[in-house]
């Protein structure tokens, strides 16, 4: 029987401390929140940042490591071209250096001025009057604030905390007799792969994600003697870092080129050129092309790890830890100093402060709007999938209806409004590897001569439509036409890119140094 839903009556908020009105409250301060505060400075918009955590940067704060890196190119993810990552735009990036830019952006800006640090949000509430009203609370001092506004932006991330060993299934976590770490940061303390000694010793990591791939990299550079990746059987693909601009030539959505024939293309060139020769052909996806994926991980090492022979991946599933040994299912047994458990992050689809609203990333419509109000907008990676196409293009949409209801013009919006089904709210496509940012995986395509991705026309379909809400006839065929024209251009550019890259990085990426591997920066704090 379901729970029946319990109304909450004003009287039952908790007294406030303070009473602000503002235009936008945006909850949540890390990359999406900073930068739909930068949208409302720039439009003259009262504004509020509401963030939980003591410092600014969102995930990158509360679950990367200090050697965690960025997997993609400095170009692909820069929010700012006055805020460039890194020199190159081929260096990989170290997530200290995307912390250390997105807070000077903040203070430059003068953001950080409107923004609440150590603050909950406990709940938010419609007003009859349609704008909201956000309680929070200071964790420190405990007061609490209710906040005003006619319009709300959720930025607090999909990604929640990281699953325990025992929650997948593994015996024998407190009997282990080496070094048990979780990959990502949790509960404030970084993975032991970067700060333990780990010279000369085994690391076994179970998983193949990206904090599985960035534990396996920072313990052969601290001179692990081996690393073992054990892996389920994979439905995701793993591009090599140094072919990043060739792999997206080969799948972009070209035209004329059919997509199914582009993306058996990458896949049997990816199959050829890197994991054969690197020896991880068990590991790559199996099954019908539809049902695979590209997950986002983008590693040279562990190619070249590989190749080298310090780094070797089981596909099995781990049972229990015995000893020194860590037990596969199938029988086998792997000596393990360091035991690293990345099994992956909860989603947070519904936040609890949305209850009272009854919407959440499950309720998403066009792929930017929590449910069929376009007051209420969010911005995230795993929702559109795209960096930092994502991200800035949910915030151009969000501000463009700002600016249309402000004008009085909101039918207009609603009528373009459409519900956006995500693969993670499906089980089945969540078996089969379907990402966030829409129910279909990357390779999923509609018909044989369709020469884009299922959700890339999607994505596409959802951005027009939203972006000519409100505009004269004709404006979405000329805005289509422009997307068209600029296809061309962007598979010229990545042309050159990709030829580019495979002469300054010939094989495993090994004229890059260590992976690519840069300095990290002196960190800037937030004051407040």
């Amino acid at each position: 029987m379901a729970a029946a839903k319990v109304t909450v009556c004003p009287a039952e908020l908790p007294k406030p401390h303070e009473s602000i009105e503002v235009e936008v409250a945006i909850i949540g301060a890390g990359i999406c929140g900073l930068l739909g505060a930068k949208h409302c400075a720039k439009r003259g918009l009262p504004f509020i940042v509401l963030e939980r955590g003591e410092e600014l940067g969102g995930v990158w704060h509360t679950l990367a490591n200090n050697h965690s890196c960025l997997q993609a190119y400095e170009s692909s993810y820069r929010w700012d071209p006055l805020y460039r990552l890194e020199r190159d735009e081929f260096t990989k990036p170290s997530g200290l250096r995307v912390l250390h830019n997105l807070r000077k952006y903040a203070f430059d800006h003068s953001l950080d001025r409107f923004t609440r640090l150590r603050t909950e949000v406990l709940t938010v509430r419609q007003l009859p009057c349609g704008s909201f009203l956000t309680v929070c609370k200071h964790l420190g001092t405990g007061h609490v604030t209710h906040i005003r506004s006619a319009f709300l932006l959720v930025t607090p991330g999909i990604l929640a905390s990281q699953f325990t060993a025992e929650e997948r299934g593994v015996e024998g976590v407190h009997s282990f007799k080496g070094v048990f770490t979780y990959a990502g940061r949790k509960d404030g303390v970084d993975c032991a792969a970067g700060p333990a000694d780990v010279e000369g010793k085994e690391v076994v990591i179970m998983g193949t994600g990206a904090f599985a791939l960035e534990a396996a990299e920072v313990a052969a550079r601290r001179g692990a003697k081996h690393v073992t990746l054990i892996s389920r059987p994979r439905t995701r693909w793993v591009i090599p870092f140094s072919r990043q601009f060739t792999c997206t030539l080969l799948s972009n959505p070209m035209p004329l080129v059919p997509w199914c024939l582009k993306a058996r293309i990458t896949q049997w060139w990816l199959r050829k050129f890197w994991f054969e020769p690197a020896g991880l052909g068990h590991m790559v996806p199996t099954g019908p092309l539809q049902e695979q994926d590209w997950g986002g991980q983008c590693s040279d090492g562990l190619f070249r790890l590989a190749a080298g022979g310090r780094l070797s991946v089981v596909v099995d599933r781990v049972e229990r830890l015995e000893g020194y040994d860590v037990v596969l299912e199938k029988g086998g047994r792997r000596r393990a100093d360091m035991f690293v458990c990345a099994a992956g992050c909860r989603y947070n689809l519904q936040p609890s402060f949305l209850s009272e609203l009854g919407v959440g990333f499950h309720t998403l419509h066009s792929h930017c709007f929590m449910g069929p109000n376009p007051r209420i907008g969010t911005a995230s990676d795993f929702v559109f999938a795209y960096v930092p196409l994502g991200p800035q293009k949910q915030l151009e949409m969000f501000f463009h209806a700002v600016d249309l209801i402000r004008q009085g013009r909101e039918e207009e919006l609603l009528k373009a409004m459409q519900p956006t089904d995500l693969g993670a709210v499906s089980g089945a496509s969540t078996h089969i590897g379907g990402r966030m940012a829409s129910h279909h995986t990357w390779f999923a395509y509609r018909h044989w001569w369709s020469t884009q991705s299922i959700a890339s026309e999607e994505r596409l379909d959802s951005y027009l439509s939203i972006m000519s809400a409100g505009k004269p006839a004709g404006t979405r065929a000329i805005m289509r036409l422009v997307y068209e024209a600029s296809r061309y251009l962007t598979t010229a550019g990545l042309l050159f890119k990709s030829l580019k890259e495979l002469r300054r990085y010939p094989v495993f990426g090994k004229e890059g140094g260590q992976d690519h591997w840069q300095p990290r920066p002196a960190l800037v704090r937030c004051g407040k």
